[in-house]
């Protein structure tokens, strides 16, 4: 994630480049192995953590279910546990480590709230968060009304490489990635038709998989599929 803000002391509210790893560098540092927990529910409403690296799960209880499902990811340069910062705690998610390792950095939410209070670029880049996160629900939101069960988890394909593939020539890797029962989550889908769609796309060339990496030969064609109706 790109960022445009300045580090500066308390009378000088200016902005310039600058680095959220920087800002945050003297604060301490964790590493998160793949499902570890970094936060469940309250057990954590007094930070705000950044991810310098890897990805972290979102989870929620699923009642029905009588498990925890996975309710979105995050990404390196992602701040997480924003719902505190905004003092909207109604629904704070479970996160845990979903890449083989994720460092995080903890930001005390007082310390945060004075770095937001001094820095406007950062200020602006947290309403960006919140605003995006909205965003996403939204759009989630109107594909379960108005996208087949197939063509969500086709996008969801898109959205997923478009995030954290690499691009190997012209085509994109994403190592070790979601569990067909996670992707279904992600896609409010089943994992029945998670692995339908997946083979589909694999008889007509456009992907191949493992459970260790999903390669994806034909990025183009996948954005079409995915618009079908």
């Amino acid at each position: 994630m790109n960022a445009s803000i300045a580090i500066n002391n308390r009378s000088d509210r200016r902005t310039g480049p600058f680095s959220l790893t920087l800002l945050f560098s003297n604060f301490p540092q964790r590493i998160i192995k793949k499902g570890e927990t970094l936060m469940k529910n309250n057990l954590s409403k007094g930070y705000i953590f950044y991810l310098v690296e890897g990805i972290v799960k979102n989870l929620s209880y699923h009642a029905e279910k009588g498990k925890e499902v996975v309710n979105g990811f995050h990404t390196k340069g992602e701040l997480l546990n924003l719902e505190v910062w905004s003092k909207n705690e109604a629904i704070i998610p479970t996160l845990k480590g979903s890449s083989t390792k994720a460092i995080i950095k903890i930001i005390p939410i007082e310390q945060f709230r004075e770095l937001v209070w001094k820095n406007q670029g950062l200020q602006q880049l947290v309403f960006t968060n919140l605003s995006n996160k909205i965003s996403k629900s939204q759009e989630r939101l109107q594909r379960l009304l108005l996208s087949k069960s197939s063509q969500r988890v086709k996008q969801f394909l898109v959205d997923y490489t478009l995030e954290i593939g690499q691009r190997v020539g012209y085509e994109h890797v994403i190592k070790k990635p979601f569990t067909h029962e996670e992707m279904g989550s992600l896609s409010d889908t089943s994992r029945q038709t998670v692995t339908t769609v997946l083979n589909e796309l694999k008889a007509k060339n456009l992907i191949h998989f493992t459970r260790r990496y999903i390669l994806i030969r034909d990025l183009e064609q996948l954005i079409i599929e995915a618009k079908k109706s």
